[in-house]
């Protein structure tokens, strides 16, 4: 699962600031995903971005059985 956090500014920020724990407890409260432990969160990877006139954060997921 990749999180890329677009600022709306280019003033440093720390990718570990942007810890996406709400967003993956949503998730397993809408039953997206069963749990976010290492049995079932393989991968997280952490990105920032920039982008003024359209902040956000975008997820990919890759599934793999």
């Amino acid at each position: 699962m990749t999180f890329t956090t677009y600022m709306p500014t280019k003033r440093r920020i720390d990718p570990d600031n942007t810890v996406p724990k709400f967003i993956l407890d949503g998730m397993i409260e809408a039953g997206f995903i069963v749990d976010d432990d290492g049995e079932h969160l393989k991968s997280l990877e952490l990105c920032t971005g920039y982008d003024k006139e359209n902040p956000r954060t975008e997820i990919s997921i890759i599934c793999k059985d």
